[in-house]
């Protein structure tokens, strides 16, 4: 998945999201809606077979939506690697 920048300043960040694929972008958004840095957040689709969908992120004074974004990145990922881990052990 890519996401093309649309507009950043220092409190949001509005980005295209290319290729977008719904059963990655539903953890990505359920970890922005409950995370406590961010104040905004939509996703939004003006034209489903026309558009590309849009993500912003308004971050609260003092955040980083960028960083917001990484960290959470990070954090979806290691809860998918353990998933991994637990379902395909390796054997001894």
């Amino acid at each position: 998945m890519e996401f093309k920048v649309l507009e950043k300043t220092k409190d949001s960040l509005l980005l295209k999201v290319l290729d977008d694929e719904p059963s990655v972008m539903y953890p990505i958004m359920e970890q922005l809606l409950s995370e406590e840095r961010v104040k905004d957040v939509t996703y939004s689709v003006e034209h489903a077979d026309l558009d590309e969908p849009e993500l912003y992120i308004k971050a609260k004074k003092g955040e980083d939506p960028s960083q917001i974004l990484t960290d959470i990145a990070k954090d979806i990922q290691t809860e998918f690697s353990n998933l991994y881990d637990e379902l395909f052990p390796e054997e001894e």
